[in-house]
């Protein structure tokens, strides 16, 4: 995304020699991943391109942070239908990105195969009130 800061990296997953263009490898040859960051640096969310088993969709993990900065939910990841890598700007929005891919409005035949529905798709921190966060 050109109005997102990222970090695109590519790691082989057999041997090339040197001075190969791993962006043009096939994804079974080069796993390709987006970091995408806010403008503190903080990570916003993990794409990895064509991450499903089926190398069919992206596998996103999003961050949210609380009003001190700190990740006070931990996201599940989930495939997107979309394979390019893209900053998914929905991926927390009710009714879309996550909470749809684990929690579909519908019935249960819209949920993927071998994914159980999970209203809550996150494990939640609860900071104690003191200046140590823990």
């Amino acid at each position: 995304s050109t109005d997102q800061n990222y970090i695109l990296t590519y790691t082989p997953r057999e041997p090339f020699a040197a001075g190969t263009d791993l962006s043009a490898k096939k994804t079974c040859e080069v796993m390709m991943n987006v970091q995408y960051f806010d403008g503190l640096g903080r990570p916003l969310q993990n794409v990895q391109v064509k991450g499903s088993p089926q190398a069919t969709r992206d596998l996103v993990t999003p961050f949210e942070y609380d009003p001190f900065g700190r990740e006070a939910k931990k996201y599940l990841p989930y495939a997107d239908p979309s394979t390019n890598g893209s900053y998914k700007a929905g991926a927390l929005t009710p009714g879309s990105g996550i909470m749809a891919f684990y929690n579909p409005s519908g019935s249960e035949a819209q949920l993927p195969t071998g994914v159980p529905r999970i209203p809550s798709p996150f494990a939640e921190t609860r900071f104690e009130a003191s200046p140590l966060n823990r």
